[in-house]
């Protein structure tokens, strides 16, 4: 029975001392929640860009096996003369199609353009329509005299799916009806899809800004683009196979999107230290408890571990809290962010994502109040009769 008076559990005196600070406690609690919310809605928000911005670019690129176009070139804009008939002649090359592109003024907007040949499959990236039939509005673009718009640039030209619109191009006005309305497909003021007739005819140019290559089924792509870069040579275009293409649209969106993960990282820094700093000072205003616990014959040890489960306690308390504001907040601002920008970004949760900012935020504090509280075990037990 002594025994059992002397030295209770760790778990009630862990309780207890969270009960006898309730405000330090909540605050210590809420400052963990907000920072674990916090790093799920920024990672969350930065892997569904990332995401959604892949989707788009492998579904706009998969229309062909190779691409010519000038190097990092990715949204094919700048033009260049092409001899398609001795690009045909390269052993492997099934087809080529010039595809057109380029930038579009349209109010306080600089428009993507994308002219694709009539023979494109996908003529539209599938994910990326928000309004209308993906396969009526293949047909009707690839029939000519109709284009998809992003939906905020639809909203700011004031038309919508079925709508005639008229375009500014160099031959004079352009009209066409809205088969369909996208996201942005990745480009911030909004992007236009049309058949490449239509953009010849209106642009009044046959020089295309990329070409398109199918190979032939025994004939392996890369091979194929370093026979096609020999007969390039000097000519200023090059030839680059879809998935080479896709990495380096990829590795420049990550670049562009870093910094939403470096301040996820710095969130969790800042709210770690922070917690920490707190909890050392709650455990050095402890010292006179402390030293009760061990005139009862608590080792250094045990009231160490009272002091981490403590701390683990309000972490938990914490985490729970952040994990379920932070995938709310990360449903909201991936909703926001489609609705206002238009940028394909999907949202999808992360089991594994939450648990690692929960981990992160944990462990990081655990192991600062570690050592003030490896001190705190120290304290004589002469302390519990003479704080002072």
């Amino acid at each position: 029975q002594r025994e059992r008076v002397d030295r209770p559990s760790m778990v009630p005196v862990a309780v207890a001392a969270i009960r006898a600070t309730e405000l330090r406690a909540l605050t210590l609690a809420a400052t963990c929640a907000i920072a674990v919310c916090g790093v799920i809605a920024l990672e969350g928000a930065h892997r569904n860009l990332l995401d959604g911005l892949a989707t788009d670019y492998r579904e706009y690129a998969s229309s062909a096996d190779i691409w010519i176009s000038h190097p990092e070139d990715d949204l094919a804009l700048a033009a260049f003369d092409a001899r398609l008939e001795r690009l045909e002649r390269v052993p492997g090359v099934a087809e080529a199609r010039p595809y057109f592109g380029g930038l579009l003024d349209l109010g306080d907007r600089r428009v993507w353009v994308i002219a694709r040949p009539s023979r494109d499959e996908p003529m539209i990236p599938p994910s990326q329509i928000v309004a209308g039939d993906p396969a009526t509005a293949a047909a009707r673009v690839r029939a000519g005299g109709a284009v998809t718009l992003s939906r905020q640039l639809a909203d700011a030209l004031g038309v919508t799916l079925g709508e005639s619109v008229t375009l500014p191009s160099p031959t004079g006005p352009m009209r066409a009806r809205v088969a369909a309305l996208t996201t942005n497909l990745g480009w911030g003021p909004g992007a236009i899809i049309m058949r490449a007739a239509d953009y010849r005819r209106a642009w009044a140019t046959d020089a295309p800004s990329a070409i398109e290559v199918t190979t032939a089924p025994d004939a392996a792509p890369a091979a194929v683009a370093a026979r096609l870069n020999r007969a390039l040579a000097g000519t200023g275009v090059e030839a680059q196979t879809v998935a080479r293409r896709h990495a380096h649209a990829n590795g420049i969106a990550r670049q562009g999107l870093a910094r939403l993960r470096q301040i996820a990282v710095l969130v969790v820094v800042a709210a770690a230290l922070a917690l920490a700093a707190a909890m050392a000072a709650t455990v050095r205003d402890r010292r006179p408890q402390l030293a009760q616990l061990a005139a009862h014959g608590w080792p250094r040890r045990r009231i160490w571990s009272a002091l981490v489960l403590e701390a683990g306690l309000l972490l938990a308390a914490g985490c729970a809290a952040g994990a379920v504001t932070g995938t709310i907040g990360h449903w909201l601002l991936m909703r926001w962010l489609a609705a206002t920008t238009g940028y394909p970004a999907p949202w999808s949760w992360a089991p594994g994502e939450t648990l690692g900012a929960i981990a992160a935020v944990t462990l990081v504090a655990l192991a600062v109040v570690a050592l003030p509280g490896a001190l705190a075990a120290r304290t004589s037990p002469r302390n519990a009769f003479d704080p002072a």
